[in-house]
Protein backbone atom coordinates (compact mmCIF):
# COMPACT_ATOMS: atom_id res chain seq x y z
CA UNK A 1 0.00 0.00 0.00
CA UNK A 2 1.56 3.45 -0.83
CA UNK A 3 2.71 5.85 1.81
CA UNK A 4 -0.10 8.06 2.66
CA UNK A 5 -0.01 12.02 4.21
CA UNK A 6 0.13 12.49 8.18
CA UNK A 7 -1.06 16.12 8.59
CA UNK A 8 -0.06 18.40 11.76
CA UNK A 9 -2.48 21.46 11.48
CA UNK A 10 -0.46 24.05 14.10
CA UNK A 11 -2.68 27.03 13.77
CA UNK A 12 -6.23 28.25 13.65
CA UNK A 13 -7.37 26.87 10.34
CA UNK A 14 -10.80 26.01 8.64
CA UNK A 15 -11.16 22.46 7.58
CA UNK A 16 -13.78 21.44 5.01
CA UNK A 17 -14.24 18.77 2.13
CA UNK A 18 -14.66 19.66 -1.12
CA UNK A 19 -14.15 17.48 -4.53
CA UNK A 20 -12.74 14.61 -2.75
CA UNK A 21 -10.31 17.05 -1.48
CA UNK A 22 -9.28 18.37 2.00
CA UNK A 23 -9.90 22.17 1.43
CA UNK A 24 -6.85 23.71 4.92
CA UNK A 25 -7.54 27.13 4.94
CA UNK A 26 -5.58 29.64 7.38
CA UNK A 27 -6.65 33.37 6.24
CA UNK A 28 -6.62 33.84 2.36
CA UNK A 29 -4.46 31.05 1.87
CA UNK A 30 -5.97 27.50 1.13
CA UNK A 31 -4.43 24.14 0.41
CA UNK A 32 -5.68 21.33 -1.51
CA UNK A 33 -5.05 17.58 -0.39
CA UNK A 34 -6.78 14.52 -2.15
CA UNK A 35 -8.27 12.65 0.38
CA UNK A 36 -7.50 9.78 -0.89
CA UNK A 37 -3.86 10.19 0.13
CA UNK A 38 -4.26 10.96 3.73
CA UNK A 39 -3.86 8.75 6.74
CA UNK A 40 -4.09 11.13 9.79
CA UNK A 41 -5.01 14.48 10.78
CA UNK A 42 -3.60 16.00 13.70
CA UNK A 43 -5.22 19.64 14.94
CA UNK A 44 -3.50 21.49 17.26
CA UNK A 45 -4.77 24.81 17.18
CA UNK A 46 -7.71 25.37 19.81
CA UNK A 47 -9.68 27.57 17.55
CA UNK A 48 -9.83 25.52 14.40
CA UNK A 49 -13.78 24.94 12.56
CA UNK A 50 -14.56 21.52 11.00
CA UNK A 51 -17.40 21.05 8.82
CA UNK A 52 -19.71 18.16 9.77
CA UNK A 53 -19.07 16.92 5.80
CA UNK A 54 -15.46 16.79 6.62
CA UNK A 55 -16.24 14.75 9.79
CA UNK A 56 -18.37 12.80 8.01
CA UNK A 57 -16.01 11.95 4.77
CA UNK A 58 -12.94 11.38 7.45
CA UNK A 59 -14.82 8.90 9.52
CA UNK A 60 -15.97 6.67 6.39
CA UNK A 61 -12.36 7.30 4.80
CA UNK A 62 -10.98 5.80 7.53
CA UNK A 63 -8.90 8.88 8.34
CA UNK A 64 -7.57 9.19 12.21
CA UNK A 65 -8.69 12.75 13.09
CA UNK A 66 -6.86 13.79 16.77
CA UNK A 67 -7.80 16.83 18.47
CA UNK A 68 -5.02 18.64 20.66
CA UNK A 69 -6.48 20.24 23.97
CA UNK A 70 -5.62 23.49 25.23
CA UNK A 71 -2.46 21.96 26.86
CA UNK A 72 -1.70 21.03 23.18
CA UNK A 73 -1.91 16.91 23.70
CA UNK A 74 -3.77 14.19 22.20
CA UNK A 75 -7.30 14.76 23.76
CA UNK A 76 -10.42 13.62 21.35
CA UNK A 77 -10.38 10.92 18.75
CA UNK A 78 -12.67 10.79 15.95
CA UNK A 79 -14.04 6.88 15.95
CA UNK A 80 -16.41 5.21 13.18
CA UNK A 81 -19.55 4.31 14.00
CA UNK A 82 -19.19 0.45 13.16
CA UNK A 83 -18.16 0.59 9.16
CA UNK A 84 -17.33 -2.99 9.26
CA UNK A 85 -19.86 -4.97 7.12
CA UNK A 86 -19.83 -8.37 9.83
CA UNK A 87 -19.25 -5.86 12.84
CA UNK A 88 -21.99 -7.12 14.52
CA UNK A 89 -20.79 -10.94 14.44
CA UNK A 90 -16.85 -9.48 15.25
CA UNK A 91 -18.25 -7.87 18.59
CA UNK A 92 -20.28 -10.78 19.53
CA UNK A 93 -17.23 -12.97 19.06
CA UNK A 94 -14.93 -10.00 21.05
CA UNK A 95 -17.71 -10.35 23.70
CA UNK A 96 -17.56 -14.27 24.07
CA UNK A 97 -13.69 -14.51 24.29
CA UNK A 98 -12.76 -16.29 27.11
CA UNK A 99 -10.63 -15.62 29.94
CA UNK A 100 -8.24 -18.23 29.19
CA UNK A 101 -7.95 -17.13 25.97
CA UNK A 102 -7.25 -13.77 27.34
CA UNK A 103 -4.88 -14.98 29.91
CA UNK A 104 -2.40 -16.35 26.86
CA UNK A 105 -2.61 -13.38 25.02
CA UNK A 106 -1.62 -10.77 27.47
CA UNK A 107 1.20 -13.32 27.93
CA UNK A 108 2.06 -12.71 24.39
CA UNK A 109 1.80 -9.11 24.42
CA UNK A 110 3.91 -8.48 27.29
CA UNK A 111 6.43 -11.04 25.88
CA UNK A 112 6.57 -9.31 22.81
CA UNK A 113 6.95 -5.90 24.86
CA UNK A 114 9.68 -7.30 27.17
CA UNK A 115 11.52 -8.21 24.00
CA UNK A 116 11.13 -5.31 21.89
CA UNK A 117 12.44 -3.51 25.20
CA UNK A 118 15.58 -5.68 24.86
CA UNK A 119 15.92 -4.94 21.11
CA UNK A 120 16.01 -1.29 21.52
CA UNK A 121 18.72 -1.11 24.50
CA UNK A 122 20.34 -3.91 22.04
CA UNK A 123 20.11 -1.35 19.43
CA UNK A 124 21.74 1.56 21.00
CA UNK A 125 24.20 -0.75 22.66
CA UNK A 126 23.09 0.07 26.32
CA UNK A 127 23.00 -2.52 29.43
CA UNK A 128 20.20 -5.02 30.53
CA UNK A 129 19.55 -6.69 27.62
CA UNK A 130 19.87 -10.32 28.51
CA UNK A 131 17.89 -9.09 32.16
CA UNK A 132 15.14 -8.34 29.90
CA UNK A 133 15.46 -11.11 27.39
CA UNK A 134 15.42 -13.57 30.50
CA UNK A 135 12.44 -11.81 31.55
CA UNK A 136 10.31 -12.45 28.51
CA UNK A 137 10.92 -16.08 28.81
CA UNK A 138 9.69 -16.25 32.18
CA UNK A 139 6.20 -14.28 31.53
CA UNK A 140 2.98 -16.49 33.18
CA UNK A 141 -0.03 -16.59 31.93
CA UNK A 142 -2.00 -12.89 32.31
CA UNK A 143 1.43 -11.47 33.65
CA UNK A 144 0.98 -12.90 37.08
CA UNK A 145 3.58 -12.02 38.51
CA UNK A 146 3.92 -8.44 36.95
CA UNK A 147 7.22 -9.24 34.42
CA UNK A 148 6.08 -6.38 32.81
CA UNK A 149 6.76 -3.76 35.81
CA UNK A 150 9.38 -5.73 37.10
CA UNK A 151 11.07 -4.93 33.43
CA UNK A 152 9.56 -1.26 33.02
CA UNK A 153 11.84 -0.24 35.95
CA UNK A 154 15.02 -1.59 34.58
CA UNK A 155 14.40 -0.71 31.19
CA UNK A 156 13.18 3.29 31.27
CA UNK A 157 16.73 3.33 33.32
CA UNK A 158 18.80 1.82 31.13
CA UNK A 159 17.27 3.70 28.14
CA UNK A 160 17.35 7.28 29.99
CA UNK A 161 19.45 7.39 32.93
CA UNK A 162 19.59 6.81 36.38
CA UNK A 163 16.99 10.14 37.34
CA UNK A 164 14.38 9.18 35.24
CA UNK A 165 11.01 8.74 36.10
CA UNK A 166 8.04 7.88 33.58
CA UNK A 167 5.74 10.37 36.19
CA UNK A 168 8.19 13.24 36.15
CA UNK A 169 7.17 16.10 33.79
CA UNK A 170 9.47 17.38 31.49
CA UNK A 171 10.63 17.07 27.96
CA UNK A 172 11.12 13.43 27.18
CA UNK A 173 8.58 12.16 29.32
CA UNK A 174 6.40 15.18 27.03
CA UNK A 175 7.71 13.11 23.30
CA UNK A 176 7.09 10.11 24.72
CA UNK A 177 3.34 10.97 26.41
CA UNK A 178 2.69 12.52 23.04
CA UNK A 179 4.13 9.49 20.59
CA UNK A 180 2.31 6.91 22.34
CA UNK A 181 -1.00 9.21 22.13
CA UNK A 182 -0.70 9.18 18.65
CA UNK A 183 -0.09 5.24 18.22
CA UNK A 184 -2.51 4.63 20.99
CA UNK A 185 -5.05 6.54 18.67
CA UNK A 186 -4.45 4.68 15.29
CA UNK A 187 -5.05 1.75 16.93
CA UNK A 188 -8.42 2.35 18.64
CA UNK A 189 -9.06 3.42 15.51
CA UNK A 190 -8.55 0.42 13.34
CA UNK A 191 -10.17 -1.37 16.15
CA UNK A 192 -13.71 0.24 15.92
CA UNK A 193 -13.40 0.13 11.88
CA UNK A 194 -13.39 -3.40 12.55
CA UNK A 195 -16.68 -3.83 14.39
CA UNK A 196 -14.63 -4.43 17.71
CA UNK A 197 -15.11 -2.46 20.62
CA UNK A 198 -12.18 -0.47 22.09
CA UNK A 199 -13.60 -0.27 25.82
CA UNK A 200 -13.34 -4.02 25.87
CA UNK A 201 -9.98 -5.08 26.64
CA UNK A 202 -8.21 -8.11 27.33
CA UNK A 203 -6.18 -7.49 30.57
CA UNK A 204 -6.99 -3.58 30.89
CA UNK A 205 -10.84 -3.82 32.35
CA UNK A 206 -11.43 -0.18 33.67
CA UNK A 207 -15.07 1.18 33.34
CA UNK A 208 -13.49 4.48 33.23
CA UNK A 209 -11.16 3.80 30.22
CA UNK A 210 -12.81 4.06 27.03
CA UNK A 211 -9.88 2.53 24.94
CA UNK A 212 -8.92 -0.64 26.98
CA UNK A 213 -8.77 -2.64 24.06
CA UNK A 214 -6.34 0.07 22.75
CA UNK A 215 -4.31 0.13 25.99
CA UNK A 216 -3.91 -3.38 25.51
CA UNK A 217 -2.46 -3.46 22.01
CA UNK A 218 -0.23 -0.74 22.08
CA UNK A 219 1.96 -2.61 24.93
CA UNK A 220 4.57 -4.11 22.14
CA UNK A 221 4.27 -0.92 20.01
CA UNK A 222 5.61 1.41 23.06
CA UNK A 223 9.35 0.79 23.02
CA UNK A 224 8.98 1.91 18.74
CA UNK A 225 8.12 5.35 20.22
CA UNK A 226 10.40 5.15 22.95
CA UNK A 227 13.34 4.26 20.17
CA UNK A 228 12.41 7.18 18.05
CA UNK A 229 12.51 9.51 20.91
CA UNK A 230 16.25 8.08 22.03
CA UNK A 231 17.51 8.32 18.36
CA UNK A 232 16.26 12.15 18.27
CA UNK A 233 17.60 12.83 21.64
CA UNK A 234 20.90 11.74 20.19
CA UNK A 235 20.86 13.00 17.27
CA UNK A 236 19.58 16.43 18.02
CA UNK A 237 21.71 17.02 21.66
CA UNK A 238 18.36 18.04 22.72
CA UNK A 239 17.63 16.60 26.51
CA UNK A 240 15.38 19.39 28.56
CA UNK A 241 13.86 21.14 25.42
CA UNK A 242 10.71 23.26 25.65
CA UNK A 243 7.92 20.65 23.91
CA UNK A 244 6.96 22.35 20.50
CA UNK A 245 5.79 21.65 16.84
CA UNK A 246 8.63 20.86 15.58
CA UNK A 247 8.88 17.58 18.22
CA UNK A 248 5.45 17.15 17.44
CA UNK A 249 5.95 17.05 13.65
CA UNK A 250 8.70 15.03 14.66
CA UNK A 251 6.72 12.38 16.33
CA UNK A 252 4.48 12.59 13.22
CA UNK A 253 6.09 11.34 11.01
CA UNK A 254 6.40 7.74 12.92
CA UNK A 255 4.23 6.46 10.90
CA UNK A 256 6.64 6.87 7.81
CA UNK A 257 8.64 4.21 9.21
CA UNK A 258 8.27 0.49 8.41
CA UNK A 259 7.89 -2.24 11.13
CA UNK A 260 9.22 -6.12 10.79
CA UNK A 261 5.53 -8.34 11.66
CA UNK A 262 5.06 -11.58 10.69
CA UNK A 263 8.47 -11.99 8.24
CA UNK A 264 7.97 -8.53 6.46
CA UNK A 265 7.69 -4.79 6.88
CA UNK A 266 5.12 -2.94 6.70
CA UNK A 267 4.16 1.03 7.50
CA UNK A 268 3.28 1.26 11.07
CA UNK A 269 -0.31 2.23 10.35
CA UNK A 270 -0.43 -1.59 8.27
CA UNK A 271 1.04 -3.08 10.94
CA UNK A 272 -1.42 -2.10 13.41
CA UNK A 273 -3.76 -2.81 11.66
CA UNK A 274 -2.10 -6.88 11.09
CA UNK A 275 -1.98 -7.00 14.91
CA UNK A 276 -6.07 -5.89 14.97
CA UNK A 277 -6.83 -8.81 12.25
CA UNK A 278 -4.76 -11.10 13.83
CA UNK A 279 -6.71 -10.67 17.13
CA UNK A 280 -10.06 -10.72 15.69
CA UNK A 281 -9.12 -13.96 14.19
CA UNK A 282 -8.62 -15.52 17.57
CA UNK A 283 -11.50 -13.77 19.03
CA UNK A 284 -13.42 -15.68 15.94
CA UNK A 285 -11.19 -19.30 16.34
CA UNK A 286 -11.33 -20.57 19.50
CA UNK A 287 -8.54 -22.66 19.01
CA UNK A 288 -6.18 -19.69 17.69
CA UNK A 289 -4.28 -17.75 20.11
CA UNK A 290 -1.67 -16.21 17.64
CA UNK A 291 -1.35 -12.60 17.94
CA UNK A 292 0.74 -10.76 15.26
CA UNK A 293 3.13 -8.76 17.29
CA UNK A 294 6.04 -6.31 15.75
CA UNK A 295 9.15 -6.86 16.41
CA UNK A 296 11.55 -4.01 16.85
CA UNK A 297 15.11 -4.12 14.82
CA UNK A 298 17.54 -1.24 13.52
CA UNK A 299 15.86 -1.05 10.32
CA UNK A 300 13.07 0.78 11.59
CA UNK A 301 15.39 4.00 11.88
CA UNK A 302 16.47 3.94 8.72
Amino acid sequence: MAQKLNIYVSSDSKLSIKNSNLLLQKSDDIINIPIDIISSIVVDSYHSYFSQNLLSCLSRQGITLIICDEAHMPTTLLLPLCTHSVGNLNLRAQLKCKNQTKAILWQNIIKAKLNNQANLLDIFGLNSVDVLKNLANKVLLNDKDNKEAYGARIYFLSTFGDEFARRDGGFINSMLNFGYSLVRSKIARTIAAKGLMPQIGIYHDSFLNNFNLADDMIEPYRPFVDAYVFWYLQNSGEIDSEFDSTHKKFLISIFDKTILIDGKRFLLDIAIEQSIESLLRVFKDKENTRLLMPILDKDFLI
